[in-house]
């Protein structure tokens, strides 16, 4: 069997393309920023609210994180205890060391867990 010059082309384009992909596909991953943190009364646990934005075909989402004093990275979507699209309605403080109270604004919640690490989680939507 001959091979085609156009398939020796496509070939290259091909391997080409994959490499140009891998070289610049830290362009394409999500930037996160942590908008602020409020610390739990017993200064052992502190809330996290981190914006998260992953570019022009979704919109930004708050995501809210707690953590203990000793591990405090990384914040990614899978330790998120609250994550919902409306960034500019989050309000987050603690009532007291072991209750942590969330308002998510009139933004969709995608995920809202009711406690971590002992702390019992409310939330109240304005």
């Amino acid at each position: 069997m001959k091979v085609k010059p156009w398939h020796v082309l496509l070939g290259l384009g091909i391997v080409l393309g994959g490499w140009v992909v891998m070289r610049l596909w830290p362009v394409f991953r999500c930037h996160e920023e942590i908008a602020y943190e409020v610390w739990a009364p017993d200064r052992r646990h502190v809330a996290t609210l981190v914006m998260r934005d992953c570019g022009a075909t979704t919109s930004a989402a708050a995501h809210i994180v707690v953590s203990t004093r000793a591990l405090r990275l990384p914040v990614g979507g899978k330790r998120a205890i609250c994550v919902t699209d409306d960034s500019a309605g989050v309000r987050v403080r603690w009532k007291s060391a072991g209750q942590l109270v969330i308002r998510t604004g009139l933004g969709e919640v995608f995920r809202a867990k009711t406690g971590v690490d002992g702390i019992r989680i409310a939330y109240g939507f304005d």
